[in-house]
């Protein structure tokens, strides 16, 4: 379920304590790094790695960052490190196009993620940590990419660390298209 985290569940993520005791820092293999909820980094990393593994790049554009929903009052997943957005350049909010692989939503389903390029107003850069899965693709979950392991590979990506507090004040809208800009008004507006 996806939005499922909040101040009631998690406690106060606007500050330095609950951040430092909270949040660690993943790295993919090519170097690109988000800051998430510790206990969705295993399933962050997984996905990570197979989503490497079928020759897509991940571009971190971003993981915690304490802000509201887009037009609304409510705390984003992204307030708690449950959500990280990968290449907002190509994969704009309000827009179908997208340069994952095909697939990439049932490869985040295995790790307990909700992919936003599903939504009714689509996100395809937001994966988004359901509070399943740590970080083992499910068992009951079907493969449909052969020859890619249903177990993550180990390497560099594995590694998770506690990171220094850092604020990220990049908001993916900065990347958006004058058109998909316009889009997501009208749809803001009704």
């Amino acid at each position: 379920m996806a939005n499922w985290a909040d101040t009631q569940k998690l406690g106060d993520s606007s500050t330095a304590e609950w951040q430092k005791a909270n949040l660690v820092e993943i790295t993919s293999s090519n170097g690109q790094t988000w800051q998430v909820y510790k206990d969705a980094a295993p399933a962050f990393t997984g996905f990570l790695q197979e989503l490497e593994a079928t020759g897509y790049l991940p571009k971190s554009s971003g993981g915690y960052n304490y802000r509201p929903i887009r037009g609304g009052t409510k705390l984003s997943q992204h307030a708690f490190g449950n959500a990280i957005d990968i290449g907002a350049a190509a994969n704009a909010m309000g827009s179908h196009a997208t340069d994952m692989p095909s697939g990439v939503s049932d490869i985040a389903a295995k790790y307990g993620l909700e992919w936003g390029g599903n939504w009714k107003r689509p996100d395809p850069m937001h994966f988004e940590w359901t509070g399943n899965g740590a970080g083992q693709p499910a068992a009951s979950a079907p493969n449909s990419f052969a020859g890619i392991p249903q177990q993550p590979p180990q390497n560099a990506l594995a590694q998770v660390q506690q990171p220094e507090y850092k604020t990220t004040q990049l908001d993916p809208r900065a990347f958006m298209t004058p058109q998909n800009q316009l889009a997501l008004l009208r749809i803001s507006r009704g």
